[in-house]
C-alpha cells in the first residue's frame, strides 16, 4: 500500500483485505472499471466498483471426531458452539467473522447475536489467531470444537492427508463471505492484461480451479465444490451494506465477548 500511495507500482494486479479497502479508496491508488459490462459476475463485483471479490469462503464448526461422535457432529448447530456441554472446550477464531455475517438483522439480528457472544464468554471459549494453527491443535485433541471454521482450512487440511480426525459440518444459516479484493493498480504497466486475468480468475474456469486447489471457489458457479455444499440449505450472505460495516459490527461482538478492540 505504501509503494502504491509513493507511485512504485510494481504488479499489474494487487490484492487487499476488505479492511484495507477504504484506505485504498482515499489513497486513490485504484483503477476503477466497469466489470459488470466486462462479464463478471454481479455479485463479485465489490459495491465500491474498483475491483472484485476473488474468494469466496463458507464457515462451519470442525471438530474432532475421537472426542466427538459422528451422530453429534452430524448434528451440531451455531448454537451448540455456547452450550454449557462444551464449556472450555470450543475454539474460535479471534475474528469471528461467521458471527458478523449472524449479526445482519435478517439472519439473527443484533440481540440474538451478542446474547450468543456473551454466553462464549460465559463458556471460557479458547480464541486463536491462526485458524491453520487452530485445526491442527483440534486434531491433536486440545479441543473438541471449533466454531467458525473455514471450510478451506478444513479442506487443506483433508487434502494433506490428516484429515481423518477431523469432522466439518455447514450448520445453518451457512455464513457466506466473498473475500480478497482484487485490482488493477493506479498506473499499473498493462491495464489490459490485467483485465483480461481477473475476467478469467471470476470465469467459470478459473474459479472451479480456485475450489479445487484452495477450497473456496464461488457458490455461485455451478459445478463448484463450494455450490454443491451450500444447495438445497439456508445460506447467509454477509450483504455489501453490512459488510461496510464490518469494523463497527466486529466491535460490539468483541465487547460482549470481552476480547480487547484491536486497532
Amino acid at each position: 500500500m505504501t509503494e502504491l500511495a509513493a507511485g512504485k507500482i510494481s504488479h499489474d494486479v494487487a490484492v487487499l483485505s476488505e479492511t484495507q479497502v477504504p484506505t485504498a479508496l482515499q489513497a486513490n491508488v485504484t483503477e476503477k472499471v466497469d466489470w459488470k459490462t466486462l462479464g463478471v459476475i454481479a455479485q463479485h463485483v465489490h459495491p465500491d466498483g474498483f475491483g472484485v471479490n476473488y474468494r469466496s469462503q463458507l464457515y462451519g464448526i470442525s471438530y474432532n471426531r475421537k472426542l466427538v461422535s459422528a451422530d453429534v457432529g452430524r448434528k451440531l448447530t451455531w448454537e451448540d458452539c455456547a452450550a454449557p456441554t462444551w464449556k472450555k472446550r470450543v475454539a474460535m477464531d479471534t475474528r469471528p467473522r461467521h458471527l458478523e455475517i449472524l449479526w445482519q438483522p435478517h439472519v439473527w439480528g443484533r440481540e440474538k447475536t451478542l446474547a450468543h457472544a456473551r454466553q462464549l464468554a460465559a463458556n471460557q471459549t479458547i480464541f486463536e489467531r491462526d485458524r491453520t494453527g487452530a485445526m491442527t491443535k483440534l486434531a491433536l485433541g486440545e479441543y473438541a470444537v471449533n466454531c467458525g471454521s473455514f471450510f478451506s482450512t478444513y479442506y487443506e487440511h483433508s487434502r494433506s492427508g490428516r484429515g481423518e480426525i477431523i469432522g466439518f459440518k455447514l450448520a445453518e444459516p451457512i455464513p457466506v463471505n466473498l473475500g480478497d479484493v482484487v485490482f488493477i493498480p493506479r498506473g499499473a504497466a498493462h491495464p489490459n492484461s490485467a483485465k483480461l486475468w481477473i475476467i478469467w480468475s471470476l470465469s467459470e474456469e478459473g474459479q472451479k480451479l480456485l475450489d479445487e486447489v484452495e477450497g473456496n471457489g464461488s457458490p455461485l458457479i455451478s459445478g463448484t465444490q463450494t455450490a454443491k455444499l451450500v444447495k438445497g440449505k439456508k445460506a447467509a450472505w454477509y450483504e455489501p451494506q453490512y459488510r461496510a460495516k464490518a469494523e463497527e459490527i466486529l466491535k460490539e461482538i468483541l465487547e460482549a465477548i470481552g476480547l480487547p478492540v484491536v486497532r
